[in-house]
């Protein structure tokens, strides 16, 4: 009986209120009860018929249904609507926007918004997922995509910070497991990542400071051994340098390029283009970067011509090395042959003025390579020269017919 009695009040209160509204007010409620019940032919229908041309209602139309958009992301934000529910709405009021033009293409914006926060509660659950099954980087970067008007904004901040922390727990078993297997280079590509990916963290910055430091010792070692076994100078820089690329810390860089600069001062010389030298007699030289010889191979770094050399090496340089070759095109030109005959090259050296090494190449021979120790040699005299064959004829002679290529002294390993 008083659950009756309270239904005919609320009847009575519902028709008083009724008999309280305008006609305008009540064309304004037809239409929204339409939009909200999903018939969108009523809603145009009502709009067409009483509300279009009249300016007050227009704008009373449009107010409410930006109302009614504002209240549907609000209750789906709040998760009291789920998507369907919201979707039909707001496809409802996109219908009636076509054809009646009544929120002025302001449907679009309210769209773009439930579509970012419908982006943004999948990225959430996702995180959540991931997260319990452990996958904490993953889940890191599902909760950043969470966006600040969603309700699990704050809480998802949360969680992120707690995911990553997770992460870099795991991260730093694994960065010990390569340290320990002297794999630094992974170790620290690793914190690269991670800190390109969530930002500077003070546990894998300390931990970075330690294996750089780590890996420059390790590295500054190797590079000693290669050099120490082989005098390959080229191969321990190589070394040094690809560290260099890595190790981010000044202190150690500094360390690796003093190291650097130490090994390439092993850098072979050119005898021709060391300062401290005088010069006897030249009467021509030329450099090539390649020349052919004799037999059609190419060869490097090639000087040629006539000449005497003096070089002052006081005992830094351990090793002279090069090659003596006839060119290919004395071979190839037969009016040459023809007219200054069958020219030999030489190729004469001195250490302290004692003939150590001495070879000459005729036109049909092969390239002969040299390499003559200069170890506690103090003067160093070099002469090239070509010999007219069987005369003698032509000392110094001044015509291009051979050449020496990787002509290079070499220092010796100071320790």
């Amino acid at each position: 009986m008083k659950k009756l009695v309270s239904v005919i009040i609320a009847i009575i209160l519902i028709s008083l209120v009724s008999c309280g509204k305008t006609e305008e007010e009540k064309t304004i409620d037809k239409f929204i009860n339409a939009i909200k019940n999903f018939n969108y032919s009523e809603a145009i229908a009502v709009y067409n018929d009483a509300i279009i041309g009249n300016a007050e209602s227009e704008v009373t139309a449009y107010t409410e249904l930006l109302k009614i958009l504002q209240a549907i992301i609000a209750d789906y934000n709040n998760g009291d609507k789920n998507w369907i529910e919201t979707s039909n709405l707001i496809s409802t009021i996109e219908k009636v926007d076509d054809v009646t033009k009544v929120t002025y293409n302001s449907i679009i914006v309210y769209k773009e918004e439930l579509s970012d926060l419908a982006n943004s509660k999948a990225a959430f659950m996702s995180a959540e997922e991931l997260y319990s099954d452990n996958m904490f980087l993953s889940a890191y970067n599902y909760y950043s995509l969470v966006i600040k008007e969603d309700i699990q904004y704050e809480n998802a901040q949360t969680k992120m910070e707690i995911a990553i922390n997770e992460h870099i727990s795991e991260l730093l078993v694994e960065i010990d497991s390569l340290v320990s297997d002297l794999n630094y280079k992974n170790a620290l590509e690793l914190i690269k990542e991670t800190t390109d990916l969530v930002g500077v963290r003070e546990q894998l910055q300390t931990k970075k400071q330690i294996i750089e430091s780590q890996y420059t010792n390790h590295i500054l070692n190797e590079a000693q051994q290669i050099f120490d076994n082989s005098k390959d100078y080229v191969t321990a820089s190589n070394v040094l340098k690809g560290a260099a690329n890595i190790v981010t810390d000044t202190m150690e860089l500094s360390r690796l390029n003093a190291s650097i600069t130490h090994y390439e001062q092993y850098s072979p010389e050119s005898p021709i283009d060391i300062p401290f030298h005088t010069i006897s007699n030249v009467e021509y030289s030329f450099k090539h970067p390649t020349r052919k010889d004799n037999f059609g191979d190419e060869h490097e770094n090639v000087i040629s011509g006539t000449l005497t050399k003096d070089i002052f090496l006081d005992g830094k340089y351990e090793r002279l090395t090069g090659t003596i070759f006839k060119a290919w095109d004395y071979r190839q030109y037969s009016e040459v042959r023809e007219r200054f005959g069958y020219y030999s090259s030489s190729i004469d050296v001195y250490c302290d003025d004692v003939l150590v090494y001495q070879t000459t190449v005729h036109m049909q021979e092969r390239p002969v390579p040299f390499s003559i120790d200069l170890r506690n040699v103090k003067v160093l005299k070099i002469r090239i020269y070509t010999v007219r064959k069987g005369t003698g004829w032509g000392l110094g002679d001044t015509y291009d017919f051979g050449g020496i290529s990787n002509f290079y002294l070499y220092k010796k390993w100071l320790g």
